[in-house]
């Protein structure tokens, strides 16, 4: 059995571990409250890849189109979303299976990207990683994976800390809604994060079944027990 976490509420957001079919939903829906860090953005990659499902939609190749906005003063002003009809598609997405763009600006992708609204899309499982997450750098959104940025590196297990991805965790936090970030990173995690008007009540959390692992230099989430 993994040790039990018990701690006073005081950080993190939103971005669940989660399976749902992803015929004709559209990835807007599933992260209308992502959140967001500032950090570097980078394309993690896995054995799992899968690259989105643009059934018809006419995309800008590469990006966001120029009439979605993806400007940021902060945390909070960014979402995950993905181009064309289908979300991202089947399986595990990367970090290249999204866009971030501008909170509010979920429908304006899907008009611009989705050309079909009658478009076939598969009926299939998609399992959302919290750790990939829409992040406002430069005042710009970036689509950035926690499992390599700055603020989750690390040199040992020793290094690393779980927290909830939710802004104002309370009671036993489900494994899926956990994430690793370095020690000490707890505050400016959250920081980063949540909408700077998010108001917490103080409620203790814990979790089972977890544990922090460092993995090539960076805190990753170990949900096997």
């Amino acid at each position: 059995m993994l040790p039990k976490a018990i701690i006073l509420a005081s950080v993190v957001p939103l971005v669940v571990l989660a399976y749902g079919g992803c015929g004709g939903s559209t990835l807007s829906d599933a992260f209308s409250n992502a959140p967001v860090i500032d950090g570097s953005a980078s394309d993690a990659g896995s054995a799992n890849e899968t690259s989105s499902s643009h059934e018809g939609g006419a995309a800008s190749e590469g990006g966001v189109p120029p009439s979605v906005s993806t400007s940021c003063n902060g945390a909070g002003d960014c979402v995950l979303g993905a181009l064309g009809c289908c979300g991202v598609g089947c399986g595990q997405p990367t970090t290249s299976s999204y866009v971030a763009i501008q909170r509010g600006q979920e429908s304006a992708l899907r008009a611009a990207t989705c050309t079909d609204q009658n478009a076939g899309c598969p009926d299939c499982a998609t399992i959302l990683d919290p750790s990939i997450l829409a992040v406002c750098r430069d005042q710009e959104c970036k689509v950035v994976d926690l499992r390599e940025d700055p603020i989750a590196a690390c040199q040992q297990d020793a290094d690393c800390v779980l927290i909830p991805s939710d802004c104002c965790p309370c009671g036993l936090i489900d494994v899926t809604k956990l994430v690793a970030v370095g020690k000490g990173k707890e505050s400016a995690y959250r920081s980063q994060v949540c909408d700077p008007g998010t108001s917490c009540s103080s409620c203790n959390w814990n979790y089972e079944g977890a544990r922090a692992h460092c993995t090539s230099k960076h805190c990753e989430v170990d949900r096997t027990k």
